[in-house]
């Protein structure tokens, strides 16, 4: 697995205002002219560990500290500093750290990047970092020791964890770098005996990324759900790259819910040409005259085949003949007269 290398330690600047690093640079004639250098410090200069030593008189020194205290795998536990206060409480870490550490980690205690200022952190969080079991405790530059700035307030601080054989380290930088993941951590100081405190390089090894304050990107959706979603299918004698017809808007009905609108149908030939007949009908002779219109809006209606057929009145009695239908009726019988007489 890949790892990102971060640094933890600050750069150490020679002949500072406060004369606790100075460096001087000579020659030595005897061996080549070659540059060499005598450094005088104090042993809290820059990022340092501090060790029992400190304030316990059987307290152990840098070569008398286990080995195994000063690397292994830790966390970061970012405080955010909500609530404004300057004093890291023991509510302040459990609600940053969690589940994620866990017994021998080495924690690293560093504040949010947004977080201006900086923090103090009391006895009581000392005492939960003990009780969690953490074998070191790395704390950023801008977290200093005690809840106030005396040398009380920090011996009470480290006493409490010295007592439980956890070294410091104070002075840490570029904790922002450092991602959610579990990492690997080391502060390996030199093996001098008799010495409390010394400068050590603090490293992590990292396989996370840093944290960013960009919304992370929205999951692209997996092969499952883009086989189960549903094509649009053609319609029936319709193009299937034709471009989908405008929705139509939906009237909403006095219950708030909305209801599809029907298309209007359109008018079929047979129904056009019976409104046309039927206004053709109803229409008025251009040449007739109003008096005539109304006449013939008042006579009665013709009587039809079938209500002749269904009427069970008296037939009407024929007509009598004329004088030219007697005249063809009185040659018909002279006509058979002649030819009775012949036939006998």
């Amino acid at each position: 697995m890949a790892r990102r290398i971060v640094d933890l330690t600050q750069p150490l600047a020679p002949d500072g205002a406060d004369g606790s690093f100075s460096v001087r640079e000579y020659e030595r004639p005897r061996s080549g002219h070659g540059v060499f250098h005598r450094v005088a410090m104090e042993t809290t200069v820059g990022t340092h560990v501090v060790t029992s030593r400190r304030y316990l008189a059987s307290g152990y020194s840098l070569s008398e500290a286990p080995i195994d205290r000063f690397f292994g795998e830790g966390v970061v536990v970012r405080l955010a500093a909500s609530n404004g206060a300057t004093e890291i409480t023991q509510m302040d870490l459990d609600e940053a750290a969690g589940d994620r550490l866990r017994r021998d980690d080495i924690a690293v205690l560093a504040l949010a990047p947004k977080v201006s200022g900086g923090a103090r952190l009391s006895v009581f969080a000392s005492q939960w970092l003990w009780d969690k079991g953490v074998k070191m405790l790395v704390l950023d530059e801008r977290i200093a020791i005690g809840s106030s700035p005396s040398w009380n307030e920090e011996r009470t601080v480290l006493t409490s964890l010295f007592a439980n054989e956890i070294p410091v380290v104070r002075g840490a930088t570029n904790t922002d770098q450092l991602s959610d993941e579990r990492f690997a951590v080391m502060a390996l100081p030199m093996r001098i005996e008799g010495v409390e405190a010394w400068p050590v390089r603090v490293v992590a090894l990292d396989p996370g990324e840093p944290p960013s304050d960009d919304p992370p990107p929205a999951p692209a959706p997996s092969d499952e759900a883009v086989a189960a979603a549903p094509e649009a299918e053609p319609s029936a004698g319709g193009d299937a790259d034709a471009p989908a017809p405008a929705a139509t808007p939906k009237a909403e009905s006095s219950a708030g819910d909305d209801a599809p609108e029907k298309p209007a149908e359109a008018p079929t030939a047979e129904a056009t040409l019976t409104e046309e007949t039927d206004t053709e009908e109803d229409k008025p002779a251009a040449d007739q005259t109003p008096a005539e219109v109304a006449d013939a809006e008042s006579a009665p209606p013709e009587a039809t085949a079938s209500d002749d057929a269904g009427d069970d009145s008296t037939p009407e009695e024929p007509e009598e003949l004329g004088e030219t239908d007697e005249k063809a009726a009185d040659d018909v019988s002279d006509a058979e007269s002649e030819s009775s007489r012949q036939s006998g």
